[in-house]
């Protein structure tokens, strides 16, 4: 199966038009990550908003002496980067591979692009970020 129809299918369970669907998709690109691979480097300002199509990632904030502890996990199905990407900010923790992982990714630029020319997805990326429910 295509990487991408995993996220098509997200989008259709989600409720979204077939049209809106296809102007979504065409911006999207598969990234894979290997075990142990940074995603997001601390301070990094995030470039790219992700869809966890398989395996798992985690984001790891670094305290001031330098223990690290695990904030969140992304897992199939799961957005990563988005809350850095709506809220502008750099990015306060990292975000690393735990296993082999395949996320599409979407560009800040592209991303933003269609929240303008897709209304019902102004609001869903919104309510991601905000119920955290995805």
């Amino acid at each position: 199966m295509d990487k991408l129809m995993k996220l098509t299918e997200y989008f259709k369970e989600e409720g979204f038009e077939d049209r809106t669907i296809t102007s979504i998709m065409n911006n999207f690109k598969i990234k894979t990550f290997k075990k142990g691979e940074c995603i997001l480097e601390v301070q990094e300002h995030t470039q790219y908003v992700y869809f966890t199509i398989e395996g798992i990632a985690r984001a790891v904030r670094v305290l001031e002496n330098n223990t690290e502890y695990t904030t969140d996990f992304y897992y199939e199905g799961r957005w990563c980067c988005i809350y850095n990407f709506l809220k502008g900010y750099s990015a306060n923790i990292y975000i690393e591979a735990i296993e082999d992982t395949v996320m599409a990714c979407i560009s800040n630029k592209d991303l933003k692009k269609i929240i303008i020319n897709e209304p019902e997805c102004n609001a869903f990326f919104f309510e991601a970020v905000f119920t955290d429910i995805r």
